[in-house]
């Protein structure tokens, strides 16, 4: 008996030890209980949203619980036109990031609606990405006249996803989204408009760099509009793009590249019109001084300005591979033109160019033409019959020369008008003369007519 008792208070000495010495439980923090925790109603007795004890969802106040106060949504903005959002103006949301980094990023989140943020830009920041909840449900407007700014002011490190960007005004100058000296662009799905200043540009990219990707570009009236401009020295790679510009009274411009950009476009769709038909000049891709420009899968429609033009490559260098070039209406209209470039190279492409006073398919000046498996069709008004296939003019530079292979050209006047050193080989020609020989030297083998007349190695001159 006195070992069952001595045994007995053993275990209740040890067990009172052990329950003293137990930690404390950990205090309840301020963040302990977020709203996922607290459940809905069950539907038994005094259990709804407004009767019985304990904590009830209608308890909450709005906005007592936000996505920035849920551990899982950490460094998460929502932004809502209604006020239930973190903010209801996406440029006031932005503003509001101070410790954004590359260890800590921030995602601004648009709900759908319309955002008019009014005439001031919403400039991004680095490490932060700005999305919507899709082009057609999410809008941001703006009225912002400026040639250094726009509805969007990009940043290093940012993205542009999923939304719509609208700059409209009267004054000089409307840019939806503008790029100065950033170095990591990137803005996928995401449809642009600009149009009623002077000069309208969609997207405007100065000394910058990027991926610009799924993104629909519309510019119209005014003086002038070009759908992406790009300007200095950089590297911009445009990936399934639409440009739609129109209707401006001087220059209707898709894509334009000046001094030193290295292109890259693949899968591109743009249309270059004007309603009425009294605008002096469009161009489908225009570069300048220094650009390097590879096109690929691109197609591309010009007309009804005076002077139409599909490509334009001056002082530049232009690649073309799997092409559709449609030009046509007005006093002239080619397909492209090159003039005082390295070199012009297509290939595996179609030139249709119809229905102006001049026309030439393509047109070469001082610049190497290579051509390979392309399809020439150039064709005026019966009245004039002056269209040309393939225009060189003269050069006597070793480096203008011109090799075409495996190809189809037709002119209305003539197939070819040559004035360089000029090689042809296995080509299809066809018009009302087969080529004219003029002041340059030509070589041909392969090449046969429209009824099929076979020359092996001869040039079928005038």
């Amino acid at each position: 008996m006195q070992t069952k008792t001595i045994f007995f208070v053993g275990m209740l000495i040890g067990f009172t030890y052990l329950i003293g010495c137990a930690p404390a439980p950990d205090p309840i923090g301020d963040d302990t209980i977020l709203s996922q925790h607290i459940k809905e109603t069950d539907g038994s007795s005094l259990q709804d949203t407004n009767n019985g004890s304990g904590i009830k969802t209608n308890h909450i106040q709005d906005r007592a619980v936000t996505s920035r106060k849920i551990s899982f949504h950490h460094n998460v903005i929502i932004v809502a036109p209604d006020g239930k959002g973190d903010f209801a103006n996406p440029a006031r949301a932005i503003d509001s990031i101070k410790d954004n980094s590359e260890s800590n990023p921030y995602l601004v989140q648009l709900m759908p609606g319309i955002y008019n943020i009014g005439a001031k830009s919403l400039t991004m920041k680095e490490h932060v990405v700005l999305q919507g909840s899709g082009e057609k449900s999410t809008k941001i407007l703006g009225s912002i006249d400026t040639d250094t700014g726009g509805v969007i002011i990009g940043s290093n490190n940012s993205e542009i996803r999923r939304l719509t960007v609208e700059n409209s005004n009267s004054g000089e100058n409307a840019i939806a989204i503008y790029n100065d000296r950033v170095v990591t662009l990137s803005i996928e799905d995401v449809s642009v408009i600009a149009f009623g200043s002077k000069h309208n540009y969609g997207i405007y990219n100065n000394l910058s760099s990027g991926i610009i990707s799924n993104v629909r570009v519309k510019a119209y009236g005014g003086l002038d509009s070009v759908g992406i401009y790009n300007f200095g020295m950089s590297q911009l790679e445009l990936l399934n793009t639409e440009v739609n510009v129109r209707s401006s009274k001087e220059k209707n411009i898709g894509v334009k590249s000046i001094d030193g950009v290295n292109l890259m476009m693949r899968n591109a769709d743009i249309k270059i019109a004007v309603y009425p038909a009294a605008t002096e000049y469009n161009a489908g891709v225009y570069n300048f001084a220094g650009v390097a420009a590879f096109l690929e899968s691109v197609r591309i429609k010009v007309s009804n300005a005076h002077s139409n033009t599909g490509i334009v490559s001056d002082k530049s260098f232009v690649y073309l591979n799997n092409a559709n070039i449609e030009v046509w209406g007005g006093n002239s209209a080619s397909g492209a033109r090159s003039r005082a470039s390295t070199k012009l190279e297509i290939r595996n492409s179609i030139f249709d160019v119809h229905g102006a006073k001049f026309v030439t398919g393509i047109n070469v000046d001082f610049t190497m033409l290579v051509m390979s498996n392309v399809k020439v069709v150039a064709s005026d008004s019966l009245q004039f019959k002056q269209a040309v296939g393939v225009n060189t003019s003269s050069s006597s530079s070793e480096a203008h020369k011109a090799f075409i292979d495996h190809s189809q050209i037709f002119g209305s006047k003539y197939s070819i008008l040559n004035n360089i050193t000029m090689f042809v080989g296995n080509t299809k020609l066809g018009g009302d003369r087969k080529i004219l020989h003029n002041l340059g030297t030509i070589s041909c083998a392969g090449i046969y007519d429209q009824s099929y007349k076979f020359y092996a190695n001869v040039c079928p001159l005038e």
